[in-house]
């Protein structure tokens, strides 16, 4: 009976170091995968990369300031910069296009190749025509292009974006009301998959910088 104890005691001591082992090695596993992961991740100061890296976004079909269909498939091939806006803006789309232009500039003069597409989405299509967009946007660089659409699709398209818009209404001359909308400008990867968000302030350096560290990464 004694010798009987101790040989279950030994199988079940076995079985409890084989499982022991087992815990130990799928630790090993996933901690080695974390640190090689973050090891892997661009090292940045401006833009926040997804977990996971990329995010596949939902259909979506607007026009752009060409007259021209603007969707999915224009995202590919290129790293893309897409801002949500309105012309009539008094401060935070010009501050912004205008730090994209900076950001672009002293970018391409460290890597002149580099095929980046900037895109204006306008939140305010009633106001908004493709041709007075098209004037605004290539003011600050004749390269930068917008888009919009009407607004069910527009809704949507900003809704999977997780951008937030409202029309404020101005009582005193209510043509000129304002948009209060989200600041964010997003990175496409040339998968056209969301791959980054750079949040306000925008600073045109960081920008640059950050985007060489992404592009480098892939």
């Amino acid at each position: 009976m004694e010798a009987e104890n101790k040989t279950r005691c030994t199988k079940c001591t076995s079985v409890a170091r084989i499982i022991l082992w087992s815990s130990f090695t799928a630790m090993l596993v996933i901690v080695s995968w974390n640190i090689f992961h973050l090891a892997m991740q661009p090292k940045l100061t401006a833009a926040l990369v997804y977990p996971g890296y990329a995010r596949k976004i939902s259909n979506f079909e607007l026009t752009d300031i060409n007259h021209q269909k603007f969707d999915n498939n224009r995202l590919l091939g290129k790293w893309s910069l897409l801002f949500f806006g309105y012309r009539h803006c008094p401060d935070v789309c010009p501050n912004t296009l205008q730090t994209i232009k900076w950001a672009l500039n002293t970018f391409e003069r460290k890597q002149p190749a580099a095929d980046i597409q900037v895109v204006f989405i306008s939140v305010d299509p009633e106001r908004d025509s493709l041709e007075t967009l098209k004037e605004y946007v290539t003011y600050f660089d004749s390269r930068f292009l917008g888009a919009t659409a009407e607004l069910a699709e527009l809704s949507s398209f900003s809704e999977s974006m997780g951008v937030e818009y409202a029309r404020v209404d101005n009582e005193d001359v209510p043509d000129h009301y304002w948009m209060s909308h989200s600041a964010e400008v997003f990175v496409f990867n040339p998968a056209g998959e969301r791959f980054a968000v750079l949040p306000p302030p925008h600073d045109a350096i960081a920008i640059s910088e950050d985007l060489g560290a992404m592009i480098s990464r892939l």
